[in-house]
């Protein structure tokens, strides 16, 4: 991979690395603002505009969304160190090259498309 697909591609991952952050900042706003006083972002449970069971469907749902949004940005974190060590973009399984077009599709891709198949078919 040439420096410059190299730079395209660490400006992306920055760019998403910054979004998800942000992201992951307000899930954790809403889940810190109902520990702290039973509200769910601004809204009164009593006041009639949410449920008890909605609103732990709500903060089940938060707390899933933080935490895929935390296992992405270990990812991406993980894509910009490979990048930096020149390791971006190689299989992690058969350490042959991940292909431009899946990295397009998924910048912080570890496997190449054969290899993601094949273990996406062994756990099915």
């Amino acid at each position: 991979m040439d420096q410059e697909v190299r730079a395209r591609f660490r400006e992306q991952l920055t760019n998403m690395k910054a979004e998800r952050t942000e992201r992951l900042k307000s899930v954790r706003t809403v889940l810190a603002s109902e520990r702290s006083d039973g509200s769910l972002g601004g809204i009164d449970p009593g006041s009639g505009d949410h449920n008890g069971s909605h609103q732990q469907l709500t903060l089940a749902v938060a707390g899933d969304r933080a935490g895929h949004l935390s296992d992405e940005l270990k990812s991406i974190n993980q894509a910009l160190r490979g990048i930096e060590n020149g390791t971006y973009g190689v299989c992690q399984e058969c350490e042959g090259e991940i292909s431009e077009a899946r990295l397009n599709a998924l910048p912080f891709a570890v496997r190449c498309t054969p290899c993601q198949e094949r273990i996406e078919r062994q756990t099915e």
